[in-house]
């Protein structure tokens, strides 16, 4: 390729989306403000110098508007026709202007520089989750060699970590970047999303570099799901009557309404129907106590489950005579004899007394016979003289 090279046809460089129009342009590409993007510096015919940072990047550069040189204060001006060059004049690991004139003068301009942390963030910011989906870095150098070893210190409050407590330079490994790997703390709760802020610290054998400092925040995005929490777990009904509820009132769930109920388990005294919202309980015919359900409530990411307790309070249900035992003998003459009548009678509700009472039916006298323990009476109506 260097042998034979092809080169596409021409494009005018832009700044600002216009091109640079700069008469008798002397152009130099060159890392000016350190942060690993070729910036564009360019000459002119009168002697000054323009500065056109890239903000993008060096595959694909974008050049905002430019900028005139200034040294002690003043534009940089060589008379006419400036050739700059960028060089590290004096070894002190920072780049000089070097500016030659069109009357032979060479013009060396050294950078004053100050210590300085270049932290250099992934795609311009550093964004880290607390589900774990995306961790960030950024890279750390320094803008001039220190005179020994530097380490520079990372501190950060409890909402991040980084992989590493510390970083360290020496004079011949100053401008090689270092990388930072920032992770967000899943700490469980639901919160906003909040900066976090990295600050590091230099200390060392150069006294230009002590106590140096940076910062740099962080975004740290919550986007926990929070699980359903479940705000009610009992609903109280009565024996005989179908119980409903909305089921939907029972859940709360701070990021999510789309929520889906699944009965794990059944109740035992009773049938449940859960095919909508509002559910329904129709309890086994007069049984009453407590009964349950295990419900289960998914937002489509986690879940909770729970055992939800249906109370049926009693109902006083009448006693029943069960008259099929209040039989004669048939096709059999009484005379002047009395008649043995049974019957029985129940309550279901345990517990409860059971009074008998006999109406007379023209003062024929009835008498009862004494309780056989299994609610069974035996009456005798005494007859008159005749048939019935």
């Amino acid at each position: 390729i260097d042998a034979d090279p092809q080169f596409s046809s021409k494009s005018n460089v832009q700044a600002n989306g216009v091109d640079i129009d700069i008469r008798i342009c002397r152009p130099v590409v060159f890392d000016w403000n350190g942060d690993a993007k070729k910036d564009l510096l360019a000459g002119d015919y009168n002697g000054n110098v323009y500065y056109y940072e890239n903000t993008n990047t060096t595959h694909d550069p974008v050049l905002i508007a430019g900028q005139l040189l200034t040294a002690g204060g003043s534009i940089v001006d060589v008379g006419n026709h400036s050739t700059p060059v960028i060089v590290d004049w004096n070894n002190d690991g920072c780049m000089d202007l070097v500016v030659g004139d069109a009357q032979g003068y060479v013009r060396v301009f050294l950078q004053q520089t100050t210590p300085v942390l270049l932290i250099s963030e992934t795609d311009g910011d550093t964004t880290v989750y607390e589900s774990g989906a995306t961790d960030d870095s950024y890279e750390v150098k320094l803008n001039m060699a220190p005179a020994g070893p530097l380490t520079v210190s990372l501190s950060h409050d409890a909402e991040i970590y980084v992989d590493k407590p510390s970083l360290t330079f020496t004079s011949t490994d100053w401008d090689t970047p270092q990388t930072v790997t920032v992770t967000a703390v899943d700490d469980g709760d639901k919160d906003v999303s909040s900066i976090s802020t990295i600050s590091h610290t230099c200390s060392g054998m150069d006294i230009n570099w002590i106590d140096v400092t940076s910062e740099l925040d962080v975004t740290v995005v919550d986007d926990d799901n929070a699980s359903p929490v479940i705000v009610k777990n009992t609903v109280t009904g009565t024996e005989d009557t179908l119980l409903t509820w909305d089921i939907t009132t029972s859940v709360v769930d701070s990021d999510s309404t789309d929520l889906e109920f699944t009965v794990k388990s059944s109740p035992a005294h009773g049938t449940l129907d859960s095919s909508t919202a509002n559910y329904s309980y129709n309890p086994n015919p007069d049984w009453n106590g407590t009964d349950d359900f295990l419900l289960e409530v998914s937002d489509g990411n986690t879940s909770t489950q729970v055992t939800y307790s249906i109370t049926i309070l009693p109902v006083n249900d009448p006693p029943v005579l069960t008259d099929n035992l209040l039989s004669a003998e048939n096709d059999v003459f009484y005379s002047g004899a009395a008649i043995p009548l049974q019957y029985k009678s129940s309550d279901i509700d345990a517990g409860d007394t059971i009074t008998n009472v006999v109406f007379l039916i023209d003062d024929v006298p009835v008498a009862q016979d004494p309780y056989d323990g299994d609610n069974i009476y035996t009456q005798s109506v005494a007859l008159a003289a005749g048939s019935y």
